[in-house]
């Protein structure tokens, strides 16, 4: 009897444990398809449910929750109440769905029915979405009502002396550090109202009142005479030193003449008058810019500062020595030079008595050093003689029908001293001129 029992017991614990094992595996193959229990997606339950179920419960609740939530963005004194609907704010759970359903999925046997039978609760958080375009519309909005334009401080010469604009110290919404404080609040928790809180940065002007003040003394001069020009070529000298004057110069900066003064059209005032081309005097609009400009790098050369861009004319002109003049034509020939000093500098430019002149001024200490400018032709060629002949003048008679002029090659040197002792002599520039050739007419 005893073995009898023992026998009875043993084959009732093997149906016992077929049993069990049968309706575990019945209940983890039911959730083959399905969501394991204890999951929820971004605070919904999915589950027991499948993907697509899942899927559709979130768009039915998720979504709706996600639309309606609102969300406050302060800045200082302003705030924003909006929602995530009008933000463009969305939410796309299929890949936590995906993450949901594959929870489990993979675990041995015996840990699925565990993770079945006594569940954990787990949770999966889905990344909301987003719209880059209505952000940035509504960021824009914001910066536009909270920001400040930096302005630049303003300096102008009157009647001798500087007149100083204090800057205004401008203000702007950080709008990087925005977008990304909306993205992390967001999803941290995607069923409560958020409160984001932007940080405003000062905006420095790029000049300042200090810089200008340290503008206290001329630092180089020098002026041309046109008491020859007609009216016109007088009016377009005016209108061009006129426009140049007032320019400031930071630290780094270049100054452009075509920048500056631009085209010389009829429309700004310019009139016909004579300008070289080729080897000859023609009218043109803007005539006697190029005195302007030759005046300034006058001025430039006699200076700290370093002129990176400068032709001469092709003829010989008559206002400074030969090489000293910077020929002008826009949108082919330049004149560009750099503020390479530490100290903002002024450019004064103004027109009297048929005399144009251009004053530098800037800091005290550009002013230990003395300049030098030298003009040494290398180089000369004589014209050649063009004879033609005319019947219809007397035999022997000669007529000059257009004067000769050389050509030259000449070299500009810059000495510079310090307290008379003499410091460095460089080349500075080499140009060339054209020569005009002779014409005579003989007769017969």
């Amino acid at each position: 009897m005893g073995k009898k029992r023992l026998s009875l017991v043993f084959v009732t614990l093997i149906l016992f444990i077929i049993f069990s094992l049968t309706i575990i595996g019945m209940r983890i193959k039911k959730y083959e398809n399905l969501i394991y229990p204890g999951v929820y997606i971004g605070g919904i339950y999915v589950g027991g449910l499948s993907k697509v179920e899942a899927e559709k419960k979130l768009s039915n609740e998720l979504t709706n929750i996600i639309r309606s939530n609102e969300i406050t963005i302060k800045i200082e004194d302003f705030s924003l109440d909006t929602n995530y609907n009008e933000l463009g704010i969305s939410i796309n759970c299929n890949k936590e769905v995906d993450n949901a359903f594959s929870y489990g999925k993979k675990l041995s046997f015996m840990y699925k029915h565990k993770a079945i039978h006594s569940p954990k609760i787990i949770h999966f958080q889905p990344k909301l979405i987003l719209s880059e375009d209505r952000l940035k519309k509504v960021i824009k909005d914001i910066d536009e009502k909270v920001k400040i334009l930096a302005v630049d401080a303003k300096i102008k010469r009157v009647n001798g002396s500087f007149k100083i604009t204090p800057e205004v110290v401008g203000k702007k919404l950080n709008t990087i550090l925005l977008i990304k404080d909306i993205e992390e609040k967001i999803n941290e928790n995607l069923q409560i109202p958020i409160i984001v809180q932007g940080h405003i940065e000062e905006e420095i002007p790029r000049v300042t009142e200090v810089e200008l003040k340290s503008i206290d003394a001329k630092i180089s001069s020098y002026n041309t005479t046109f008491n020859t020009s007609t009216l016109a070529r007088s009016k377009n000298i005016k209108i061009a030193s006129e426009t140049i004057n007032g320019t400031l110069l930071m630290p780094g900066d270049v100054f452009s003449f075509n920048k500056i003064v631009g085209k010389t059209t009829i429309d700004k005032g310019y009139e016909n008058a004579k300008v070289i081309v080729g080897d000859e005097f023609v009218e043109d609009i803007g005539g006697g810019v190029c005195q302007v400009s030759t005046t300034l790098y006058n001025a430039v050369i006699r200076s700290d500062l370093t002129v990176i861009e400068r032709r001469n004319h092709s003829l010989p002109i008559s206002y400074v020595p030969l090489g000293q003049d910077a020929m002008i034509f826009y949108g082919y020939s330049d004149l560009k030079f750099v503020n390479d000093t530490d100290f903002p500098v002024f450019i004064e430019g103004n027109v009297n008595n048929y005399s144009v002149n251009f004053n530098l001024y800037s800091n005290v200490d550009l002013t230990g050093r003395n300049y030098n400018i030298e003009s040494k032709i290398i180089n000369t060629i004589k014209p050649e003689i063009k004879v033609i002949y005319d019947e219809e003048l007397e035999p022997g008679e000669t007529i000059v029908e257009k004067e000769g002029k050389p050509s030259y090659i000449v070299e500009v040197y810059k000495t510079t001293y310090i307290s008379n002792s003499l410091l460095k002599k460089e080349l500075i520039s080499t140009s060339r001129y054209k020569g005009i050739n002779k014409t005579i007419r003989v007769g017969k």
